[in-house]
C-alpha cells in the first residue's frame, strides 16, 4: 500500500512538474549546438507547441541578432508545428533567447488581487537599478501593498507622494491607464531605506482586458550555442630575431610581422607560448592582404640557481583559420646564484654584518634582504639569498662604480680648471682691450679738441681780417672826400 501511495505521489509530482515547465509556448529542442562556416546561410528545424488553453498570435523570437523565424500568425491550444529558424550571426556565442506570443486579454480578466508585503528588511538591500518586483496587471486586477513594519510607509507614484501607509494597513493599486507603465517608490518615513541610494521601487504595467497582450510567463525559451568556423587562408610571419641572451631578472623585447597572404579573412589569430612571453596585440583579425606588427616581451621565470646558465628552447605558436605556424626561440639565461646558502671565505664578513645588525636593529632591516628590485619591469620586490659568487660580484660592482665615479670626478675637475684658466685669460685680454679702447678714445678726444681750436682760431683770423679791411676801406673813403673839398 505504501509503495502504491509513493508511486502515485511520484506520478503526480512528475505530471505537475511537466505542466509547470511546459506552461505557455514550448520550443523543442530548447537547447541547440550549431557549428557553421563564416558567412554560411544556416537553418535549423524547431518544433513549437502551445500548452495553454487559448491561442497565441504573432509568434516570433524577441529582437536579437542571432536567430529568427517567420512570424506565426496563430498557434492554437495544444497545437504543434515545425518551423525553420535562420542563424543570422557569424559570432561565437552562447545566449538565451525568448520566443514571444500574444493572446487575447479577455481570457485573463479575472479580477485578481496580488499581495505585496513590505518591511524594512525587504527594502534594506534593494538595488537602485533593479526593481524590487514587476507586475503586469490586466484591467480589473489589483496590486495590494501591505505595510508589515512598525513605521509609516511612504508610497510615491512616478516621484509624486500618493499615500502614507501606516502600520498594518494596505494600499490598493488599480484602475490604471491601459498600456501605461508606472514606477512606485517605497520609503519608510524617517528611515533611509535601501543601499546605497534608497531608491526601492516596483514596476507596474496595466494591460487591456480585450486587446492582444504579451506576458513573459508564457514565453518559450531557447539556449543557442553557436560556434563559427572560417574558411582557410594563408598567413606568413617575418621575425627579426629569435635568439636572446639575458640576465634572469631582465626583460627582452622584440617584434615580428604577420601578413594575410590568402584570399579569405584571417579570423581570431591567436599567439601563444610559455608564460615567459606576452604579445601585443593578441587575438585579432586580418583582412585579405593586411599585415600587422606584433610586439612581445620575454621575462624569464627563474627561481633558483640551477635554472640559470642554460639555454631554453621555446615555441611560439600562431593559430587561426590557417595552418599552424611555429617559430622556435632560443633564450640563454646567464649564470646567477639565486636562493643558495652562503659558503666560503666571506662567512666572517657575513657574521660581522649579522652582529652589526643585531646590535643596531633600527639601522638594519632584519627581514629578507632585497637584492634585485624592479625585476621584469615590475614594482614588486624580489627576495633572494646571496651566494658567495653573487656577493663577490656585488662587491666588485660596487668597487668598479666607485672607481668609475672617481675617474669621472677627476675628469670634471680637470675640465673645470681648464675652464677657469681660459676664463682668466679671457678676463686679462678683456682688460687689455678696454685699456686700448680707452687710449684710442682719449686720442680722439684730444684730436677733436685740437681741431676745434684750429677751426676757432681760423674763424677768428677771418673775422679780424674782415674788420681790418672795412676799417681801411672807410679811412680811404674819408681821405678822398677831404681832398675833393680842398
Amino acid at each position: 500500500m505504501k509503495k502504491i501511495s509513493k508511486l502515485i505521489l511520484n506520478i503526480l509530482i512528475f505530471v505537475l512538474s511537466i505542466a509547470f515547465v511546459n506552461a505557455g509556448l514550448v520550443i523543442e529542442p530548447n537547447s541547440i549546438n550549431i557549428n557553421k562556416t563564416y558567412g554560411e546561410d544556416y537553418f535549423v528545424d524547431l518544433k513549437l507547441r502551445n500548452t495553454e488553453a487559448f491561442s497565441f498570435y504573432n509568434i516570433i523570437f524577441e529582437n536579437n541578432q542571432y536567430i529568427s523565424i517567420t512570424k506565426i500568425d496563430e498557434l492554437k491550444s495544444g497545437e504543434n508545428i515545425s518551423v525553420k529558424a535562420k542563424i543570422n550571426s557569424n559570432d561565437n556565442t552562447n545566449v538565451n533567447i525568448d520566443l514571444i506570443g500574444f493572446y487575447n486579454g479577455s481570457v485573463g480578466n479575472s479580477n485578481l488581487v496580488y499581495d505585496y508585503d513590505v518591511n524594512k528588511d525587504v527594502l534594506a538591500m534593494c538595488n537602485p537599478n533593479t526593481p524590487l518586483a514587476k507586475y503586469e496587471l490586466i484591467k480589473g486586477d489589483t496590486l495590494k501593498i501591505n505595510n508589515l513594519d512598525s513605521s509609516d510607509l511612504l508610497l510615491y507614484q512616478n516621484e509624486n507622494l500618493i499615500a502614507t501607509i501606516v502600520q498594518g494597513s494596505s494600499y490598493l493599486i488599480q484602475d490604471l491607464d491601459i498600456g501605461s507603465n508606472y514606477i512606485y517608490r517605497l520609503e519608510y518615513k524617517g528611515h533611509t531605506s535601501g543601499f546605497p541610494f534608497g531608491h526601492c521601487y516596483v514596476n507596474v504595467k496595466m494591460l487591456s482586458a480585450t486587446d492582444l497582450i504579451h506576458r513573459k510567463k508564457y514565453d518559450g525559451h531557447l539556449n543557442l550555442n553557436l560556434v563559427t568556423y572560417f574558411e582557410k587562408t594563408n598567413v606568413s610571419c617575418t621575425f627579426t630575431e629569435t635568439s636572446y641572451v639575458t640576465e634572469f631578472f631582465n626583460t627582452q623585447e622584440g617584434f615580428f610581422m604577420i601578413k594575410n597572404e590568402g584570399n579569405k579573412i584571417a579570423k581570431d589569430i591567436t599567439i601563444s607560448a610559455n608564460d615567459w612571453f606576452t604579445f601585443i596585440p593578441n587575438i585579432f583579425d586580418l583582412d585579405i592582404g593586411q599585415n600587422k606588427l606584433v610586439t612581445y616581451k620575454i621575462k624569464p621565470k627563474i627561481i633558483n640557481t640551477s635554472e640559470t646558465n642554460k639555454t631554453y628552447d621555446i615555441d611560439v605558436k600562431i593559430n587561426g583559420n590557417f595552418d599552424e605556424l611555429i617559430q622556435n626561440f632560443s633564450v640563454f639565461v646567464k649564470y646567477a646564484e639565486v636562493n643558495d646558502e652562503y659558503t666560503g671565505s666571506y662567512e666572517s664578513l657575513i657574521e660581522f654584518i649579522t652582529r652589526f645588525c643585531n646590535e643596531n636593529p633600527t639601522i638594519c632591516n632584519t627581514e629578507e634582504r632585497i637584492i634585485y628590485r624592479d625585476i621584469n619591469d615590475s614594482e614588486n620586490y624580489f627576495n633572494v639569498t646571496l651566494g658567495e659568487q653573487q656577493l663577490r660580484q656585488l662587491f666588485n660592482t660596487w668597487l668598479e662604480e666607485i672607481e668609475r665615479s672617481k675617474t669621472v670626478d677627476t675628469y670634471f675637475k680637470e675640465q673645470f680648471d681648464l675652464f677657469n684658466i681660459k676664463m682668466n685669460t679671457t678676463n686679462v685680454n678683456s682688460v687689455n682691450a678696454v685699456e686700448r679702447v680707452n687710449s684710442v678714445n682719449d686720442k680722439l678726444i684730444a684730436m677733436n679738441n685740437l681741431g676745434s681750436f684750429i677751426g676757432a682760431s681760423f674763424a677768428g683770423l677771418i673775422i679780424c681780417g674782415l674788420i681790418l679791411g672795412l676799417i681801411i676801406f672807410y679811412r680811404r673813403k674819408n681821405i678822398n672826400k677831404q681832398g675833393d673839398k680842398i
